[in-house]
């Protein structure tokens, strides 16, 4: 696994969000983007009478009264020329689409599943095909909030007295949004079908809210445009967190003229011409590790050796390369421009040492960030009194796993999938793991960064995600510096 990002320096507004609605009905999620700040610009839907009350809300969209599910390939270029002609380059544009859910609803004992199922494909077809500025299936973690009961919800609608606007009420929708519905009937069904907007508005406010060295590259005012990785679960976090970015997700490692020739076909067609272009990357350095005793160095230096090779390939770039400063990696490209870095002097509250190859500038050292000083919230940092690592790995049951410790106020311990952990000085030597939270502190990840993985990934899995990346405060001094140069 190779983790490869292309930078851009002159970044677009990218500030704003604008919504296409397919299967729209009456507007359930358009509302609730617009309640978050969204710009609904196209709303798409078959029947006319929902579409009808959509447009009284949201006057500026366009909107589109047409049957769904054709072929999507001429659906997806009508969008891609919708969107290069309507939305300002930079900003992002989000695909949301509701297909009817009735024949795919175990309550419709005459549902037709396979009609369900071919308008999910559809809608997941028009994605793939208008990708480039499309942001699509990145449902964020939500935080839970206190449930509002029905006696409560009741009481709110003793409130209302028009029928309509009583069940426009106790779905989330603002009072009078069916005024321009004269059937009742039909006005049930509309609510009835809708995505509550209090939903979609917590929903789109995550999206608009949300990847070591590409954050860095970010706060530093760059516009990251590509990023490549292996690992799945990883790319689709840093999707969450660069709605605008191309993720490639592919091994690394083979044909470096190929991979360059499509490095420079993406850097052609899809930039500026004047823009400045940095590449990034960390090849693995688990098998350059000497805390590793089953290290594999040459094929550690295989992917180093693919990754210059990439570089040496690329024209009018910068680029760094950033790995662990072991002894067989500096005999092999010591020669080549390099700088050391010790990372508590850059902003991070820990003792990684690092060495970054190509355009790497010299940065003047800060004063260091200690572990307290870093976890200061819930009070947590008051009760640590020491940090661990293991030092060495127990063979036999008989043998104690040994530990080096350090005080909390200086910085921690490198951020492994492991460590560091806190050592209980009255509780027998017992150590314990931080928690996930407490390492995106320690890797200077903003706090948003928790609900940018996805669901299904595993605590371990996180914490190796976490671990393995370059901390985003070390990322934005460079890039900063790289940037003024």
């Amino acid at each position: 696994m190779v983790r490869i990002a292309i930078i851009v320096t002159a970044t677009g507004s990218g500030g704003m969000i604008y919504l296409i609605d397919l299967f729209c009905g009456a507007g359930g999620f358009s509302e609730g983007a617009r309640q978050a700040g969204a710009v609904v610009m196209l709303a798409v839907d078959c029947w006319k009478a929902a579409l009808d009350v959509h447009a009284a809300n949201h006057g500026d969209c366009e909107h589109w009264n047409e049957p769904l599910g054709g072929s999507a390939a001429d659906f997806a270029g009508r969008l891609k020329d919708f969107i290069a002609r309507k939305v300002p380059p930079g900003d992002r544009v989000h695909l949301h689409a509701s297909p009817p859910c009735q024949n795919l609803s175990q309550i419709n004992r005459r549902r037709q599943e396979s009609i369900g199922l071919s308008l999910v494909a559809w809608c997941l077809d028009v994605v793939d095909l208008s990708r480039r500025r499309v942001i699509f299936g990145h449902a964020p973690v939500l935080q839970t909030e206190t449930a509002v009961s029905a006696g409560e919800a009741l009481a709110q609608l003793e409130q209302v007295t028009e029928p309509n606007d009583r069940q426009c009420n106790g779905s989330t929708f603002p009072a009078n949004y069916f005024a321009t519905c004269a059937a009742t009937t039909a006005c049930r069904r509309m609510i009835g079908n809708a995505l509550p907007p209090a939903f979609a508005q917590r929903l789109v406010n995550a999206i608009a809210e949300s990847a070591g060295f590409s954050e860095g590259a970010r706060q530093a005012g760059a516009t990251v445009v590509l990023a490549v990785d292996s690992w799945r679960d990883a790319l689709d976090a840093h999707a969450v967190m660069h709605l605008n970015c191309t993720h490639w997700c592919e091994e690394l490692g083979g044909d470096p003229s190929r991979f360059a020739k499509r490095l420079r076909d993406f850097i052609g067609s899809d930039l500026p011409a004047d823009a400045r272009v940095h590449v990034h990357a960390s090849p693995p350095c688990q098998n350059l590790s000497a805390a590793n005793p089953g290290r594999d160095e040459s094929e550690g230096l295989r992917l180093v050796e693919w990754t210059f090779s990439v570089f040496d390939r690329l024209t009018n770039c910068s680029f760094t390369l950033e790995q662990v400063s072991s002894r067989p990696l500096m005999e092999a490209y010591g020669h080549l421009p390099h700088v050391r870095y010790d990372l508590s002097n850059h902003g991070v509250p820990q003792t990684r040492k690092r060495v970054v190859f190509g355009d790497a500038p010299h940065l003047l050292a800060e004063p260091a960030v200690s572990m307290r000083d870093a976890l200061t919230d819930g009070g947590a940092a008051s009760r640590m009194t020491e940090s661990a690592r293991q030092t060495s790995h127990s063979i036999a049951t008989s043998n104690p796993t040994t530990y080096k410790t350090r005080s909390v106020n200086q910085p921690a311990y490198t951020v492994t999938q492991q460590q560091p952990q806190i050592w209980h000085r009255h509780a027998v030597g017992e150590c314990s793991m931080l928690s996930i939270p407490q390492l995106l502190v320690l890797q200077t990840f903003p706090k948003r960064c928790l609900d940018a993985f996805p669901v299904g990934m595993s605590a371990v899995q996180r914490r190796q995600a976490i671990a393995n990346a370059v901390p985003p405060a070390f990322a934005k001094r460079l890039m900063a510096s790289l940037a003024g140069s």
